[in-house]
């Protein structure tokens, strides 16, 4: 049976998420920020559903001494309040998901079961060939793969890692719509287009991977340039991973 560790100063919340969550998981709470950090050590939740005010030790500073170790759990932070620099500090500790209280005991199981799923998974391969992982990343990400800009955003990915400094407006979208004999207005309204129907079905826990975080813990829309550049920023690097 998969574990969930609570770590929540309110009694009668943690009472009420416990019996949410027991029907599906085993579950352990605590309302202290030191015996949170304990208990993960020992029980090893698969998830932690974390609140950043907590008795004592604060929720950031369980985040800091998870990471890093072994076995670190799927989180997710609830708070009534973030600020850049919390929303920076999560994005740094790998956070799968905030949540925004008052909010709902369904709400947070809900997000448990889809953090879960997520991890279950398959991973996107590293393949020799970048375009096969900028397929499956932008599939992952929502993208529709039977609209123009799917395309566009495929080849644009790869011209960025070629060129990272060149300017999108003037160099990248005029290049796209030259090899797809099409206008550059074209070729940013089929971009925009497919960013936007991408943002509107995402699945945070997997949007969160590659954009920050706004203050209030949710994921502001990208531009398409946005877009663009943070995804060839992403496989970028797990090509250099591989190498």
């Amino acid at each position: 049976m998969r574990k969930v560790l609570i770590a929540d100063a309110s009694e009668h919340w943690r009472e009420l998420l416990e019996q949410a969550l027991r029907q599906e998981y085993l579950v352990r709470s605590c309302a202290d920020g030191q015996q949170a950090m304990e208990l993960a050590d020992r029980f090893r939740p698969d998830v932690l559903v974390l609140d950043l005010m907590l008795v004592g030790t604060d929720g950031l500073s369980v985040l800091k001494h998870l990471s890093g170790r072994p076995g670190y759990p799927r989180v997710i932070v609830t708070s009534r309040y973030f600020s850049n620099f919390i929303t920076a500090a999560l994005e740094h500790y790998q956070v799968d998901s905030v949540m925004m209280k008052p909010c709902s005991t369904h709400s947070i199981l809900e997000r448990v079961d889809e953090v879960l799923a997520a991890q279950d998974g398959p991973e996107i391969p590293i393949c020799q060939d970048p375009l096969d992982y900028i397929t499956a990343l932008l599939v992952r990400l929502g993208a529709p793969t039977s609209q123009q800009g799917f395309r566009y955003l495929r080849r644009g990915i790869l011209l960025l890692m070629e060129d990272p400094g060149q300017q999108l407006t003037k160099s990248l979208y005029p290049t796209i719509a030259a090899e797809f004999s099409t206008s550059t207005a074209n070729v940013e309204k089929a971009l925009r287009t497919t960013v936007t129907t991408a943002w509107s079905k995402r699945r945070d826990e997997v949007w969160r991977l590659y954009f920050p975080l706004a203050p209030g813990g949710q994921i502001p829309k990208p531009t398409a340039g946005q877009f663009l550049i943070r995804l060839a920023d992403a496989v970028q690097s797990a090509v250099r991973k591989q190498a």
